[in-house]
């Protein structure tokens, strides 16, 4: 069983996000990215597999799951910044972000405004874009 980092970090605007960090210490980072309207605990079934070998980070985006509820930054834009934050707060480097349906626009988006920063290799699964 791996270890798992459960906790808050706020935003550079002052949102808080939920974020989990399994295996802190195995191998090269994985963060999961949920769509609309889902939380980090839809990834449930795969943290178990994938910790054996890596490190994995989720969270719950804004609005959504255990994070802040609230009326401004829900957009594409504030939200890779979100995730450009927890990445920075986290010391994550080289990582593969995994965006699943929705969340695939924030991984195109952040490569867009950042570039390789912190990340490795992306990859969309079941996204529209």
């Amino acid at each position: 069983m791996s270890i798992v980092n459960k906790g808050f970090f706020t935003t550079s605007d002052e949102a808080i996000i939920y974020y989990e960090d399994h295996n802190p210490e195995a191998g090269k980072p994985i963060v999961l990215i949920p769509g609309y309207c889902c939380s980090s605990r839809f990834f449930d079934n795969n943290y178990e597999e994938l910790a054996k070998e890596h490190r994995v980070i989720s969270f719950d985006p804004r609005g959504q799951g255990s994070s802040s509820k609230g009326l401004q930054g829900h957009t594409v834009s504030r939200n890779c910044t979100d995730i450009k934050e927890l990445l920075d707060y986290l010391n994550v480097e080289d990582a593969t972000m995994l965006g699943w349906s929705m969340a695939g626009q924030f991984i195109v988006k952040y490569f867009d405004m950042f570039g390789a920063h912190r990340i490795k290799a992306l990859g969309l699964i079941d996204c529209p874009l």
